[in-house]
């Protein structure tokens, strides 16, 4: 690993300029942990309380916090122009901003709670009801036990309180008039755009999502799924071919026309999960050269099966990796996609369907197999085959 051979070197190095033990110490840890923000924030969820305490855990203190960002941005940046996009810009912020709380000073191994507690954060959501949206105390009462009851519970970690009320607002509309099928709302950063389709038993909408979001040349970037009895909050993350926010609202409007086509038996799936509506230059990775791999993590979550893929970066690969998640009667909680060179890096947070991680050495097996000899080329437009 070469951050470890420079974790070594450095200390070498840091001798022969006479620096103290202390500053040595800080130059390995900075060499040593150059990626870990970068590696965080693009394959795991940020958003995780867990995963934010472990991390600060690990840095020790905010002034080490600080060097690291700044280092991360820097290195980020040097490998060339355009690597450090909007979102990648927005993610390493969120996870250092996620961090700050967490170290409670400057000085080292000087940490703070694991964070609110759950009824904290609830009587936060009610007081920004009460005196932001001027809402009565029934209809409080309502949204704060809406907030308790989605699962999984990071909802209430990971959903702002105002987005919390329109999540409320859109299940109550659709549980009144089932005819409209889903809502569909959009909401547009500079670093990139949010997708959240609220729908009513549609497990397959992550199907759906994925590939009219492929079929208009954008980049999946994040996905988050969220029930409640029969309704799914499902939430994505897009950006442009620059990394960026700049979605024209024509694309934002074929997406929703393809997902409703989709919804009522009008258009297939696989007649746009592969093709794309924009051209791209680039020639495809030749698929000798890039070594698939899938790993699992079952000792990150009490929960979830963290599953990391790496496989060549090609138009529908997230379409067919969920095509055999949900064909084995599993649930994906959270996405994560990532790209360097022609590699595509996807975490998927997985479960069964009765909500508890994968633990089934025979399943995993499985998994792992019919994800690992997905066919690409022409043979891509052939339904998975088990």
């Amino acid at each position: 690993d070469h951050s470890e051979y420079g974790g070594e070197l450095v200390v070498s190095v840091c001798d022969r300029l006479g620096l103290s033990e202390e500053d040595t110490d800080l130059c390995r840890f900075l060499v040593e942990k150059h990626t870990m923000m970068s590696e965080l924030s693009s394959k795991r969820d940020i958003g995780d309380p867990k995963l934010i305490f472990d991390f600060a855990r690990i840095v020790g203190s905010r002034e080490r916090l600080r060097k690291l960002y700044i280092l991360t941005v820097i290195d980020t940046k040097s490998v060339g122009t355009g690597v450090l996009t909007h979102w990648k810009s927005s993610i390493l912020n969120t996870l250092y901003q996620n961090t700050i709380p967490y170290l409670v000073s400057d000085s080292k191994d000087n940490f703070g709670e694991t964070g609110p507690s759950r009824d904290i954060q609830l009587d936060d959501l009610k007081s920004y009801l009460i005196t932001k949206e001027g809402l009565e105390e029934g209809i409080v009462k309502s949204v704060v036990t809406f907030a308790n009851e989605v699962t999984p519970s990071s909802y209430l970690n990971a959903v702002s309180n105002r987005k919390i009320l329109r999540n409320f607002k859109a299940i109550g509309t659709l549980a009144q008039n089932s005819s409209l099928g889903m809502i569909f709302e959009t909401e547009q950063d500079p670093a990139f755009v949010t997708i959240d389709v609220i729908t009513a038993n549609q497990p397959e909408i992550l199907l759906d999502l994925s590939c009219a979001v492929s079929s208009e040349g954008l980049s999946l970037l994040g996905m988050k799924s969220y029930t409640l009895g029969e309704f799914w909050i499902t939430t994505v993350q897009l950006t442009d071919s620059t990394g960026g926010g700049n979605l024209s609202q024509e694309k934002l409007d074929r997406i929703e026309v393809k997902l409703k086509s989709i919804s009522s038996g009008n258009l297939k799936r696989e007649s746009i999960a592969f093709q794309r509506t924009d051209w791209n230059p680039r020639k495809p990775t030749p698929e000798s050269i890039v070594n698939r791999s899938v790993m699992f993590y079952n000792s990150d979550l009490p929960d979830m099966t963290i599953m990391e893929v790496r496989m060549p970066d090609v138009v529908g690969l997230v379409y067919r990796i969920l095509q055999i998640i949900l064909h084995l009667d599993l649930k994906v909680r959270y996405l994560r996609v990532s790209t360097s060179a022609d590699y595509a890096y996807d975490s998927f947070y997985i479960q069964t369907s009765d909500g508890a991680k994968l633990e089934d050495s025979n399943l995993l097996f499985k998994l792992r197999e019919k994800i690992l000899t997905i066919q690409f080329g022409e043979q891509i437009l052939e339904e998975v085959s088990f």
